[in-house]
């Protein structure tokens, strides 16, 4: 297996190999799923068997890694600032629109690819949240449970309580009218 013999300082090309990247770094980055979820959704898809078209490049250790499916922005893994700049290096003739990373990581890798020629539209940031512990709002009295349970009255909730449906416009309004509340 071509993992054994990488080391934090090489980086290469994995995308004749899509099933051995996966295998490689697929167990890190499951370590926060979150913030890798567009990697491990393209690992999953390839996994399935559907025909995929994928790039991918290991940079180093399990997780420092990226990809790019089709005409799609490259996506980049648990990344040093370094490392994102290399991926610049590696990827420079290839057309892509963008970079989606990390902090710092994907300005790096555009700032990189910048000076090597490519042109790219201004940054737009972008955060990923997750949530933690329990949801709880704050001043409110209760707390979350899951709907679905045995209580009787999960079985109403998301239902409509009277016979017919309201038509599509009427549920817009409705709609509209509880979100004005």
């Amino acid at each position: 297996m071509r993992a054994t013999f990488l080391s934090s300082t090489t980086a290469s090309d994995w995308s004749a190999e899509p099933k051995q990247f996966g295998a490689y770094h697929e167990p890190a980055l499951e370590l926060d799923e979150v913030r890798h979820g567009l990697i491990l959704n393209a690992l999953a898809r390839m996994n399935s068997g559907k025909p995929i078209d994928l790039r991918c490049w290991t940079l180093g250790e399990p997780g420092e890694c990226a990809i790019k499916i089709g005409h799609h922005a490259i996506v980049l893994g648990a990344l040093a600032e370094d490392q994102s700049r290399k991926l610049a290096d590696l990827t420079a003739r290839m057309g892509y629109p963008g970079v989606v990373g990390r902090e710092m990581t994907a300005r790096s890798s555009t700032d990189r690819a910048r000076e090597l020629g490519l042109k790219f539209l201004e940054p737009v940031p972008q955060q990923t949240y997750s949530i933690t512990d329990k949801p709880r709002f704050p001043g409110a009295c209760g707390f979350a449970r899951l709907v679905g349970g045995r209580t009787h009255r999960s079985s109403r909730i998301g239902r409509w309580p009277f016979t017919a449906k309201p038509s599509r416009r009427i549920g817009f309004r409705l709609a509209k009218k509880l979100w004005e509340k």
